[in-house]
């Protein structure tokens, strides 16, 4: 296999440069992105460099399991982009000095190794040269939208006499087709000051999103927002119809992220978004801004209702945002497997009232898995998104309400996931999970920092292992834990306990609800893993 490098710089020389950056601090503290800048560093030594995929380097550099499945888990993708960042930031640092810098391509799991005198030279070269594009899993592209047409990312790169001559016979008819077709891709939508969208507006332009995942901030203004789980939001587009409605003074239960839901669509609209072709899984954010005893108008459920349908196929019939919540301003949300681009490579999503208006908040498209929904992990009580030992990802506090959450920062024991359950929600509470229809394994992490010899919750006066924390754990009403009591269990205090149970389907409303209730004392849990069966 050619590797171009070598005619600039050594072996011995890379290596060097590769020790070198993998000592320095911004590295020593980051241990998977050093094992995969080791791991690509060390195949493209061997040739191999252009043939990395996203699961050798799940397997081999980052020590998952043979059954990793890259279109479940996005670690590979979400950890080179971070590789990539942190060798920008290293070579405009403490690196900048270095005689032999490695770059790691956009678009291509292959690193470039550049020497300084022939630097400028070597990034245009890198920028004009064909890039080997990376081999992920149809359901997980870098970016989930269709670059429109006329785009760079769409150009095909010809050399040669015979193309040149072939491409000037055409390039006329083919630059005006392109120019019109672009013209109307990407005439953005007016909107009047009352915030009407005019409704022979074209669609709005859009920017790529960052990553594999692709979400929508309907509704706002802001061209990008990143939640409490750092997960980025693009800003309103791609719509057509509707009005823009606000309450900024809505206190709104259930999530971290309040921002998302107190903005909304409404009216009979759609939304046209370019894709990919794949397999995406959806998931629709709503939030009753307007009816329910706290808002405006007191009136309950049945107050709106309308229908949503993707390329023409509905989704939901008859939907009340509130009977469907539980109540108002309260974060809502519905997932929807199986979804793939129409024909034309757009998704249409149309939104249509029978009584009241339709109402939309948020738009997350993410890569799917044909058949089953992605796995939900979330750490309760705390904000943000941790990576386990395993390298699974959990993001921070959703889907509650009621309770308190809870920080000591005390390490626990027992469990891979025992580094990151610093964290806990307790109190009287309950966690509705949106899932779609099917069956679920569901594991609930437990630990108690508060009782014990060591600890000031209140123990066994007999001196044995239990504690005068009681309480139960409901699922769709169905009993899962009675007087259940952490410390007697687990043996001990701050040592992590999980309660697997299997076969759990979801309520007629789509949701998990799990209820947490106190017989004695508070109810606790520090997280909570969903895994379709």
């Amino acid at each position: 296999m050619a590797m171009p490098w070598r005619a600039v710089v050594s072996e011995d020389q890379v290596r060097a440069e590769m020790d070198a950056v993998l000592a320095a601090k911004a590295f020593a503290r980051a241990p998977s992105l050093s094992k995969i800048l080791r791991y690509l560093c060390e195949q493209e030594l061997q040739g191999k460099g252009d043939l990395t995929k996203e699961y050798s380097i799940a397997v081999e550099a980052l020590g998952r399991r043979a059954d990793f499945d890259p279109q479940i888990d996005s670690i590979v993708r979400v950890e080179v982009s971070r590789l990539r960042k942190r060798l920008s930031d290293y070579y405009e640092s403490e690196g900048s000095a270095h005689a032999v810098k490695i770059r790691l391509q956009e678009g291509s799991y292959s690193p470039a190794f550049v020497a300084v005198e022939q630097h400028a030279d070597r990034e245009a070269a890198i920028e004009s040269a064909p890039t080997v594009p990376v081999p992920v899993a149809p359901a997980g592209p870098t970016s989930l939208l269709r670059p429109p047409d006329g785009d760079p990312a769409r150009k095909r790169h010809f050399s040669g006499r015979r193309y040149v001559q072939m491409l000037t016979t055409v390039l006329v008819l083919l630059a005006a087709i392109v120019s019109v077709f672009t013209l109307r891709r990407s005439t953005p939508v007016r909107t009047s000051a009352g915030g009407q969208s005019d409704p022979n507006a074209g669609q709005a332009a859009a920017s790529q999103p960052v990553g594999p995942e692709f979400r929508l901030l309907v509704g706002s203004k802001d061209s990008r927002l990143v939640d409490s789980s750092n997960r980025v939001w693009a800003g309103d587009r791609f719509f057509r119809g509707g009005t823009v409605v606000s309450r900024p003074d809505r206190h709104i239960r259930g999530t971290l992220d309040p921002l998302l839901y107190r903005v909304a669509r409404e009216g009979n609209f759609r939304y046209d978004i370019p894709l990919k072709p794949g397999n995406y899984e959806l998931h629709l954010h709503f939030c009753e801004l307007l009816y329910g005893e706290e808002n405006q108008v007191s009136t309950g459920e049945g107050s709106r209702r309308f229908r949503v349908s993707v390329n023409g196929t509905i989704l939901l019939r008859d939907f009340d945002i509130l009977s469907d919540a539980g109540s108002e301003n309260t974060a809502d949300e519905k997932r929807f497997t199986d979804i793939s681009p129409a024909s034309d490579g757009i998704l249409h999503l149309e939104f249509v009232s029978e009584t009241g208006k339709a109402s939309l908040s948020g738009i997350e498209l993410l890569p799917g898995v044909p058949g089953k929904q992605r796995p939900i992990r979330i750490l309760a009580g705390t904000s943000g998104v941790r990576a386990d030992s395993l390298i699974q990802w959990w993001s921070g506090d959703r889907y509650f309400l009621g309770g308190a959450s809870f920080q000591d920062g005390k390490p626990v024991a027992g469990a891979a996931q025992a580094a990151i359950l610093r964290s806990e929600r307790y109190g009287h509470f309950r966690y509705a999970i949106p899932v779609v229809q099917g069956r679920y394994t569901v594991s609930l992490y437990f630990a108690d920092t508060n009782s014990g010899p060591r600890n000031f919750g209140a123990v066994d006066p007999n001196g044995g292992a239990s504690s005068n924390r009681l309480f139960d754990v409901f699922c769709n009403g169905a009993a899962l834990l009675r007087s259940f009591d952490i410390l007697k269990e687990s043996g001990g205090p701050d040592r992590v306990l999980v309660k697997t149970f299997h076969g759990l389907t979801p309520n007629p409303q789509g949701k998990l609800l799990f209820s947490f209730i106190p017989v004695n004392n508070y109810a606790c849990v520090r997280a909570i893993e969903v895994i379709p069966e």
